[in-house]
């Protein structure tokens, strides 16, 4: 029963780090596109940004998504600055970021 009792507080918690990401993805990437000249510039961001995950550099994402905030002017949700604490989320967090990402570049894409 304990395992069963994990596995769904597991799958709650992926759930709403879904949802977060969700959110507050596109918003954020709609700003900073706004603010790009050249389209290849999201395009450049996101290998960065991946790179990093491949090297499982999850703070480091999490600081250049803080970064985007910064340079666009927008305050970090609070949410957010929540899951940064917290690593157990925070990889969680940063592979839904990074999943939302893509997707919002082959919208841009196409």
């Amino acid at each position: 029963m304990k395992a069963s009792k994990g596995k769904d507080q597991e799958q709650s918690i992926l759930c709403m780090v879904n949802q977060i990401s969700g959110a507050y993805t596109a918003p954020l990437i709609d700003g900073v596109s706004a603010m790009c000249d050249n389209p290849d510039t999201l395009e450049y961001l996101y290998q960065i940004m991946d790179t990093l995950v491949k090297y499982k550099e999850y703070t480091s994402v999490f600081l250049c998504i803080r970064f985007l905030y910064a340079v666009t002017n927008e305050d970090i949700p609070d949410v957010l600055e929540t899951i940064g604490g917290q690593s157990d989320k925070l990889k969680e967090y940063v592979y839904e970021f990074m999943e939302d990402f893509y997707d919002i570049l082959q919208e841009y894409n196409h």
